[in-house]
């Protein structure tokens, strides 16, 4: 592992090695050190390719949160086609054993907001204890789907070559563990200490598993690092300084991958950007759902079709009503609903992008069958809890949402929101027809997105009360997201497959009703 070989061949168009962080602060340090730096953007999306130690890498500053750092890193697989990824940036601590500057390598990620609560009653308060592991899903080559795993292992390679220049590091120390990944910041010291019991939490973070599910996907090694930037376990703020510290060690772990493994093998040769041939005169209207059952009647309803799988997610292309439409099954989760969006964004340019499919109920006042548009989106993981000691207990009404970001015109720079309006010409097209559904009623309000499966009933009331959130599901705001970084008209649709609140279980037949 130690000993540096000798080259094999020129790696002048070796596939590049890629390095992510999600703001300037954990970016910058990196790209000074590319020799022969170029600015590769992916629309709004920043990428900066040169060499280090004489091999190709590439920087990607993946922006905040799970939708993004997915839609970035299965960008930076079709234009790039890179051998391995690093992830790195700042964290907060779980583990009481981290302080400020401590740095954990992540021999496996997870996201820590795919959960399943167990069922409780009205009136019965919300135990946060009360979960299952529910996990998020990438493809899985051999059994030629998307399958749902919790932990997101790390490519033992990078993992050993970490681990080898650990003495390296003299900031503070460097151990081996568990990130957790998801939208929201935790202050509660109970909630963090539970984490780290249940799960092995070491840290946590906002984009570590949906790079690790996108990896998967695309058979590419992969690894976490984080530093632990600030932890309240043991009242450290938030130290800027950390930044710059892990991107020097993930310098060292990268020049010492580059020169013990990817130098000792004949080079790889980096494929060229993958193209999709679709051409069509107007642009087309995009429609999605995440499952068969949630898209195979609208791709029926094409004609003159043409299937497309691109990285392993799956476009239908056709005519409807003499007009041009695309429909994709994004497959399930925040994270493969951003990348679904940005490569049919990237790829057929579409007018309008309509997400609709199932969902469970959060509204006491509607039942299975019945239709919400969604006049917002609201990522419902997306917050902050306030801060309390250790032994105060964990009180699951103390938050306050932060939104996820999506890039602004006016501000040219990414901005966080906590509610994304739908279009007002697509909600109003979807009000002048409701007349035709008969199987239930239909009402404007607000869709809730998240990886999490809530079904205490108190805190489905709560979510209702503090977000106006009518249902619960797991794609709806990733793609709003999306779409208001590329300035595309949007509109979610969500049926009430289930509703807890009122005891009825989930109906495979509404995905049919809403599509």
């Amino acid at each position: 592992m130690d000993k540096t070989a000798e080259p094999i061949g020129s790696y002048d168009d070796a596939r590049p090695l890629l390095l992510q962080g999600a703001m300037d602060i954990e970016t910058e340090d990196m790209i000074q050190a590319l020799a022969g730096a170029q600015t590769v953007d992916i629309d709004k999306y920043h990428f900066v390719r040169g060499t280090l130690n004489g091999y190709p890498v590439v920087v990607s500053r993946t922006e905040q949160g799970l939708a993004n750092a997915a839609a970035t890193t299965a960008l930076a697989m079709q234009t790039f086609d890179p051998i391995a990824v690093i992830n790195q940036g700042t964290s907060g601590g779980h583990d009481p054993e981290l302080h400020t500057f401590d740095i954990v390598l992540g021999e496996n990620s997870i996201d820590y907001a795919a959960i399943r609560t167990a069922v409780s009653a009205k009136g019965a308060g919300v135990d946060y204890k009360a979960y299952e592991k529910n996990g998020v899903y990438a493809y899985d080559a051999a059994k030629k789907s998307f399958v749902k795993q919790f932990e997101y292992p790390a490519d033992n390679t990078l993992l050993k070559t970490a681990q080898s220049a650990s003495d390296t590091y003299k900031s503070g120390k460097i151990v081996t563990g568990v990130i957790s990944t998801a939208d929201s910041w935790n202050n509660q010291i109970e909630k963090m200490l539970e984490m780290h019991e249940t799960l092995g939490s070491s840290c946590e973070e906002m984009e570590t598993n949906a790079v690790a599910q996108v990896c998967k996907t695309y058979q590419v090694p992969f690894l976490g690092i984080r530093i632990l930037s600030n932890t309240g376990i043991h009242n450290e703020e938030f130290n800027p300084k950390t930044g710059a510290a892990c991107q020097n060690y993930t310098l060292t772990v990268a020049n010492k991958y580059i020169d013990t493994i990817l130098k000792t093998k004949e080079p790889q040769k980096a494929k060229a950007p993958i193209t999709v041939d679709y051409k069509s005169e107007k642009r087309p209207l995009l429609l999605q759902g995440a499952m068969d059952i949630e898209m195979q009647d609208m791709a029926k309803a094409l004609t003159d079709t043409t299937e497309y799988i691109i990285g392993q997610w799956h476009f239908v292309s056709g005519m409807l009503e003499g007009y041009p439409v695309v429909v994709s099954r994004t497959e399930q989760g925040i994270a493969n609903a951003g990348v679904a969006t940005a490569f049919a964004v990237k790829y057929f340019n579409p007018i309008a992008v309509i997400n609709q499919g199932t969902s469970g109920g959060h509204d006491p006042e509607l039942h299975t069958s019945d239709i919400v548009l969604g006049e917002y989106t609201v990522p419902s993981s997306a917050w902050r809890t306030t801060a309390s000691a250790k032994d105060a207990g964990v009180d699951y009404k103390a938050f306050e949402m932060i939104g996820v970001a999506a890039y602004d015109k006016e501000q040219k720079k990414f901005v966080k929101s906590v509610k994304y309006p739908a279009d007002k010409t697509l909600l109003a097209a979807a009000e002048a027809v409701t007349s035709i559904y008969q199987d239930g009623k239909i009402v404007k309000g607000t869709i809730s997105s998240s990886d999490e499966w809530n079904n205490q009933i108190d805190r489905m009331l709560y979510l209702h009360e503090v977000n106006g959130s009518s249902c619960e599901e797991m794609e709806s705001n990733a793609v709003a997201q999306i779409c208001k970084t590329y300035e595309i008209p949007y509109l979610g649709i969500r049926i009430l497959s289930n509703t807890g609140i009122h005891g009825e279980d989930f109906n495979p037949a509404t995905g049919s009703q809403c599509q």
